[in-house]
């Protein structure tokens, strides 16, 4: 601490020192000195206003002490007054917070940070992440010799859902493992200095994540005798008591998943994992929800998994799913892993429970209740025992659940009644749409207040699973596509919007939100189109490009996710089109989706030997990066070859590794490359692995169209190779000699598939 403070002296110095200067520092004694030594006399006549946190029975003559929790509220207050600044320091400590669609929101953090903590320097420590410093904390902790006492706290605070706990408590877990108290209480000294445990009176770390995230790190960097001694602490508290069976299933449930390449579902004994099982299944009341959630965990750890679990206690199993208000949400989890793991002992279950219960808690559900219930409906519905759901219907009340869907309090929790009501679709499709219709004038308001964060609440749930409108993947068709009612009630929620408002909240929408929004306007443009484009000539674009700002370099996905959907409808069109041409000298990578938009300037970008982005995070553009590639072949055929060469490792993996359950149509892009771009393609094919890519091809062939023509192109331009990759195609034509055998149709980039819907004023 001297030496940091006898650093930053001469920047003291230079600044000057006016009618006031603050020095912070651990210690004052520590300082007295490197002052003294730098200044000379120059703070004579200065007086010294000294202040300390509060400390439990120490008496600091003269000092002012601080409240420790309004420290932590004023710091809290300061950072929300400037919080760009604040996030550009965050971050320095997490890059996981930020405004991106996938990080944390900084004004979240902030306020958990300032409800978790009880101490200013918990407070930095939650606000910047230290979870993510774990590992640092353990490797120190294990040189310290306190790694074990440090995890016999992350155990007991995991198990005690973040309850205090003092030094005896502690020890008691160590005890277990044969670590004497005297060892305990240095290694809970130590970590108190080094601030890995709030303090001496309260031995928690510092976060429950961090005691999750420090556990494993402590159990990866332990031999044999060391997890052994962790396992005997973790096992001593699962049958204990005073912990409850939240805790359990908290501490089960991290430890199920394990870290990196580390899982520690073998690390309890088997009497333990019996005895907590025996535990749960002795619950009783309000305990069961969470003794459901913690068996549907601790069958990972046991032999025999959820059928040697649950085999002997269906009818325990069945009684509890017949009393709901007893935990309906863990009841319908540990019913659905169930049923995915054994589905005759899942029937056994529901055979077994009583379905007037079920169908009556259902009716009388509640806005506190029913997004549990509906967690359990649909549980019960995936299992399909015919003659159980049959009694289940016919009781259901359809008044009260007509009634209840007009509840005022889902003004402000749209997205319970949105799963509700989305529970009730696989057992009368009728009687959800009639809940929805009682639902409109709610959703009215909820869109009308705010459009994004309404329709975020609603869109998969509601608009997708009961209306099917919202409908991004075009899966709704057929059969599936969605009724004249459907639209109805559809275009009938949109009734409130003013378009002005949603312009202005588009137009200063945060990045975080662009694929909300997105959708939001997909749902609008489909639902109301007049009133979607009476928001496209509203918004204020100039705001839009403040907001997008430096992402316009590499474009991120949600970005090109809103900007796709503005460009929807034919009549404003244009007004995407030139935001996209005024700012486009700022793309770096351009990318597909946008040269589909404005081909011309994607096309002048690559002439200037500008990259296009076939590629993202390793993942190939199938679809957009054929028609993107189609329109340059189209255009300018020899710029291909320099648009594919960048992303030849990446069309390898992607070529080898292509299956018709988990990617999209390529015939397009592969067919494009063979022919415009042959030097690029040979690198390819010299980089397949042809064992991973023949099993591939071989359920491609047996697949729909789209994936037996791809495969059947590739096939045809590899067959003639004199190498692996050659014999393989060979290999392949002798199997499937029709559907190997590449057609000479022109290239597919998409199929669209058009929905129906009944003309209607927006």
């Amino acid at each position: 601490e001297e030496s940091f403070l006898a650093s930053r002296l001469p920047l003291i110095d230079e600044v000057g020192v006016t009618k006031c200067q603050l020095i912070h520092v651990r210690s004052l004694s520590i300082c007295v000195d490197s002052i003294k030594a730098h200044f000379g006399d120059f703070f004579r006549g200065f007086l010294v206003l000294s202040t300390h946190n509060a400390v439990e029975r120490v008496s600091h003559r003269g000092a002012i002490t601080l409240d420790k929790r309004r420290a932590v509220k004023t710091i809290a207050a300061a950072l929300r007054a400037d919080l760009p600044k604040t996030l550009q320091a965050v971050r320095l400590a997490d890059d996981h917070v930020g405004e991106r669609m996938m990080n944390t929101d900084l004004s979240e953090r902030l306020d958990h940070a300032e409800s978790a903590a009880d101490r200013p320097w918990q407070f930095c420590f939650v606000l910047g992440g230290g979870w993510r410093r774990a590992k640092q904390a353990a490797d120190s902790a294990r040189a310290a010799d306190a790694d074990l006492i440090l995890a016999a706290a992350a155990i007991r605070q995991l198990a005690s859902r973040d309850a205090r706990a003092v030094p005896r408590e502690v020890a008691e877990v160590c005890e277990r493992a044969g670590i004497d108290a005297e060892m305990v209480d240095q290694g809970l000294e130590w970590l108190e200095k080094q601030r890995l445990i709030v303090g001496a009176t309260d031995c928690r770390t510092p976060h429950q994540r961090f005691a999750s995230v420090v556990l494993k790190s402590i159990l990866e960097g332990q031999d044999k005798g060391g997890r052994d001694k962790i396992a005997a602490m973790i096992e001593s508290v699962l049958c204990d008591q005073q912990f409850p069976y939240a805790g359990l299933r908290v501490l089960m449930h991290e430890l199920r998943f394990g870290s990196g390449d580390y899982s520690w579902t073998h690390l309890l004994s088997k009497p333990a994992v019996e005895a907590a099982v025996a535990r749960c299944w002795a619950a009783e009341g309000s305990d069961r929800g969470f003794a459901a959630l913690a068996l549907s965990d601790l069958w990972e750890f046991v032999e025999g998994g959820a059928t040697a679990v649950v085999g002997p206690h269906v009818i325990t199993l069945a009684n509890w799913i017949s009393n709901p208000s007893d935990g309906a949400y863990g009841f319908g989890d540990i019913l659905n892993s169930l049923a995915q793991k054994n589905r005759e002992v899942a029937e056994r279950v529901i055979a077994a429970a009583d379905p007037i219960a079920i169908a009556t808690a259902y009716s009388n559900a509640n806005p506190d209740t029913a997004f549990g219930l509906a967690d359990l409906l649909r549980s019960v519905a995936y299992v399909k025992v015919d003659n159980f759901n049959a009694k289940v219907l016919a009781a259901l009340d359809r008044r009260k659940l007509r009634e209840l869907a007009k509840h005022e309090a889902f003004l402000e929790d749209a997205f319970i009644f949105s799963k509700f009501c989305a529970s009730v679709v696989s057992w009368d499709g009728n009687l959800a749409l009639e809940m929805a219709e009682c639902f409109v004038p709610t959703a009215q308001q909820v869109l009308a207040k705010d459009p994004v964060e309404g329709f975020h609440q609603l869109s998969h749930d509601f608009a997708f699973t009961v209306l099917r409108v919202f409908d991004v993947l075009n899966v709704c068709v057929g059969r599936l596509k969605p009724t004249l009612r459907q639209w109805t009630i559809a275009r009938r929620m949109c009734d409130k919007i003013v378009p002005k408002r949603v312009a202005e909240q588009i137009s200063t929408v945060r990045t975080r939100h662009f694929q909300s929004a997105g959708f939001f306007l997909h749902f609008l443009c489909q639902s109301a189109p007049r009133k979607y484009e009476a928001v496209l000539r509203q918004i204020d674009w100039e705001k839009l490009d403040v907001v997008i700002g430096n992402d316009w370099a590499n474009m991120p996905h949600d970005t090109e996710v809103l900007l796709g959907t503005l460009y929807a409808r034919p009549p404003t069109r244009h007004l995407v089109q030139k935001f996209i041409s005024n700012r486009a000298d700022r793309i770096v990578h351009f990318p597909p989706r946008l040269m589909l938009m404005v081909p011309e300037i994607g096309l002048s970008h690559l002439a200037k030997g500008g990259a296009l982005r076939l590629a993202q995070y390793n993942h190939l553009s199938w679809e957009f990066g054929g028609a993107a590639l189609a329109i340059v072949a189209n255009a300018r055929p020899d710029l291909i070859e320099q648009a594919v060469t960048p992303f030849v490792d990446v069309i390898a993996h992607g070529v080898a590794n292509y299956n018709r359950d988990f990617t999209g149509p390529a015939e397009g892009l592969v067919r494009v490359v063979i022919e415009h771009a042959p030097v690029a393609w040979r690198e390819a094919l010299a980089k397949l692995d042809p064992s991973v890519a023949e099993k591939n091809f071989s359920e491609c062939l047996s697949g729909d169209a789209d994936h037996r023509r791809t495969a059947a192109a590739v096939i045809e331009s590899a067959i003639t190779l004199d190498d692996s990759v050659g014999d393989m195609a060979r290999r392949l034509r002798g199997r499937f000699p029709m559907t190997s055998t590449a057609q000479p149709d022109p290239s597919r980039f998409s199929r669209r598939r058009g929905r129906s819907r009944p003309k209607r004023k927006g």
